[in-house]
């Protein structure tokens, strides 16, 4: 009886899988508008997987999260386990500007607008 009840053990543990996890990614906010007056927003990643935030203009330094698009700064741009991310504008940028940043894990991603009055 003993050895029945540890081959059912051993075929339950096998057969859960990564499908067997629910995998979250959520944000606080779906728009950020930055301007002259205001120059500085938060926002907040939840999700139990790693992540990194991409858009068309932003870059990563070498060695760092600190990412920096056409208009604006993020003060993380990758991460595991969730975060509240600063977005800072560029004080040399002049003109209206909108970029898409999308926040991806390995199985979900979520958008956000930013943009600049």
């Amino acid at each position: 009886m003993k050895k029945y009840f540890l081959i059912i053990v051993s075929l339950v543990l096998l057969s859960c899988s990564e499908n067997d996890e629910i995998f979250e990614l959520n944000t606080d906010k779906s728009e950020i508008t930055l301007s002259s007056t205001k120059k500085q927003d938060t926002f907040t990643i939840t999700t139990n997987e790693e992540w990194k935030i991409k858009a068309p203009s932003l870059e990563y330094g070498l060695g760092t999260m600190i990412a920096e698009g056409k208009f604006y700064f993020l003060s993380q741009g990758m991460g595991t386990k969730g975060a509240t991310i600063k977005v800072e504008l560029r004080e040399d940028f002049k003109g209206v500007a909108e970029e898409i940043l999308t926040i991806k894990t390995k199985h979900k991603s979520i958008t956000i607008l930013l943009k600049k009055e």
